[in-house]
């Protein structure tokens, strides 16, 4: 099966979770990350993308908020909960790009 690019098969598929969150606090984000890898087998493949350092986004004349993740609050988010870890930083900048955007920290990893 080809999914947008991605070929998966269909016992593949159905460990992939997708989810976009609006995040008000901290103990939000950890207990929103902690239930995404708990939706996912032992085994399975987890990827996520969090908009690194940012406490809001805009789209479009929307604002959404964030939870100010950053490399480390991610690992320690999930920890225990996923192995074979890895953390790719995407177009990291000091200056935002648009408003409450400075890049992209993407995780993948199995879950433990």
């Amino acid at each position: 099966m080809k999914t947008t690019g991605l070929a998966v098969s269909d016992r593949e598929l159905r460990d992939l979770l997708v989810t976009d969150l609006e995040i008000i606090s901290q103990d939000e984000f950890e207990r929103a990350c902690r239930c995404f890898a708990g939706a996912v087998r032992p085994g399975g493949t987890l990827v996520g993308a969090f908009l690194n350092r940012s406490d809001h986004y805009a789209v479009a004349d929307y604002e959404f908020p964030g939870a100010q993740a950053t490399r480390e609050s991610v690992l320690a988010a999930f920890d225990g909960m996923i192995a074979d870890v890895a953390i790719e930083m995407i177009g990291i900048v000091e200056e935002e790009i648009r408003v409450g955007y400075s890049g992209t920290i993407l995780l993948t990893a199995t879950r433990a």
